[in-house]
């Protein structure tokens, strides 16, 4: 183990940040930069907490939605085909580079925003479709594929939410 962590040294340079804040500073503006760099740093402190088991998290979830997106893409006609395809295809192709990232956050971090595009690609193309065939939007698969994605980013944002709000929240005023 290599000592002091790197959580270790985040928490010392919040403490120095701290010492510097001193009230007789006096100028609000190196307060703000201050308390600024100190809200940070403690993000990147939950960051390496929690970071990974996030990514990890959401490419389970992101390649279950893009299973489930494929497959009722697929039944809203053989002009879909070509996007099921593209989706099934994406998640081949993840599930090799996955095994290959391994614990390099770099690449799993790079994994799941493949993943990501994929789902956002596909949203644009179902709304692409929806101005194509106003009809469309009726059917029970396209319904039910939007309120899938839409379940999805809920979740994203939940999952965002985790590392954001002990950095910040109860911290005092941000810049």
């Amino acid at each position: 183990m290599i000592y002091p962590t790197a959580t270790e040294i985040l928490h010392c340079v919040d403490h120095a940040l701290l010492d510097a804040s001193d009230p007789e500073l006096g100028r609000m503006s190196v307060k703000s930069a201050l308390a600024t760099c100190r809200h940070m740093v403690r993000h990147v402190e939950v960051r390496l907490r929690l970071e990974t088991a996030i990514l990890l998290d959401d490419i389970d979830k992101t390649r279950s939605l893009l299973t489930q997106l494929a497959a009722q893409i697929d039944t809203l006609g053989e002009a879909q085909a070509s996007l099921a395809q593209r989706i099934r295809s994406t998640l081949d192709n993840e599930s090799a580079e996955l095994e290959s990232a391994g614990d390099d956050l770099a690449l799993v971090r790079a994994r799941a925003l493949n993943l990501r595009e994929q789902v956002y690609q596909t949203l644009a193309s179902l709304q692409a479709l929806q101005m194509l065939d106003a009809g469309i939007k009726d059917t029970a698969h396209y319904r039910q594929a939007r309120g899938l994605i839409r379940e999805y980013i809920a979740y994203e944002l939940q999952q965002e939410a985790r590392l954001i709000a002990p950095a910040f929240k109860g911290q005092g005023p941000r810049r």
